[in-house]
């Protein structure tokens, strides 16, 4: 399948979904691990202290198999559902926690990501429209190492040395840039490898 067919079969999908609720962030962490009870002692301690930091949010955790059934609930009839069940279960975990977060809003959080202070001013900050979605400065990458990703291209600033992290991010619902940069991507480049894999 060509890409820019997915891409266009997903944007299809996800421009037909409404965005009238897509200004506020909700107050909501979500997380998702393999198994339905989160037993590991390290990812309870940092669940409570999300929870401590942030005692008005809600904290939402998926199973593998509740993150399958929310992806066949609500983008049943989408490439993005077809992809889910051919990707490897790291993609697919990338996938979901992209999906949740499109289609839910809120914030998502790794299982080991440590609770030292509140989201709220983030929250108030996309809520008086500063900001729509918020990502984490994972690394810096150095002008030979950006060049040598992106031939022929140089840094524009200080900013694009930064590499992006999915590990913790939040997202207004619905954001429609957010459909183009993140929830494409990772369908494409998932689809293309397996393309690449089977020649």
């Amino acid at each position: 399948m060509n890409a820019l067919v997915v891409a266009t079969v997903v944007l299809s999908a996800m421009s037909a979904m409404s965005v009238a609720d897509a200004k506020s962030i909700p107050r909501t962490i979500i997380q998702t691990s393999k198994e339905t009870t989160v037993d590991r002692p390290d990812w309870l301690a940092y669940q409570t202290s999300l929870k401590a930091a942030n005692p008005n949010f809600e904290l939402i955790h998926y199973s593998d198999a509740e993150a399958r059934a929310f992806i066949a609930e609500h983008y049943a009839g989408t490439i993005l559902a077809d992809a889910y069940d051919i990707v490897t279960p790291i993609m697919r975990a990338d996938i979901f926690r992209l999906a949740a977060i499109y289609k839910l809003g809120g914030f998502y959080m790794d299982m080991d990501m440590l609770g030292k202070a509140s989201l709220d001013p983030i929250v108030a900050a996309m809520d008086e429209d500063e900001y729509q979605a918020v990502f984490p400065k994972e690394w810096w990458m150095s002008t030979g190492y950006y060049t040598s990703i992106y031939p022929g291209r140089t840094p524009e600033d200080d900013e694009d040395h930064w590499q992006m992290g999915q590990y913790a991010f939040g997202v207004s619902v619905l954001l429609q840039c957010f459909t183009v940069i993140i929830i494409v991507c990772p369908i494409v480049c998932g689809l293309l490898l397996l393309v690449i894999v089977m020649m």
